[in-house]
């Protein structure tokens, strides 16, 4: 079994809160924010459960995901 994502949206970071009347930044007052409405640069875990796990430790581009499935399932 592998579960993953194809991207990660939003990149949650701490950071100031907006000040209403203002509208600039408070770094007195910190707090929860998106960094971003799109896709961000984050990685992405994979996590993979049963024979043929081992295959996918370490760091790879998404698209490896695939090649790693096919050898898995055809031995090719």
């Amino acid at each position: 079994m592998v579960v993953t994502a194809d991207h990660e949206t939003g990149g949650f970071t701490l950071g100031a809160k907006q000040d209403e009347e203002t509208r600039y930044g408070d770094y007195r007052n910190i707090g929860p924010s998106f960094a971003t409405g799109t896709h961000s640069a984050t990685l992405i875990p994979v996590f993979a459960f049963g024979p043929g796990a081992e295959a996918f430790k370490g760091m790879y581009q998404n698209t490896g995901i695939f090649h790693k499935m096919k050898i898995l399932a055809t031995g090719e």
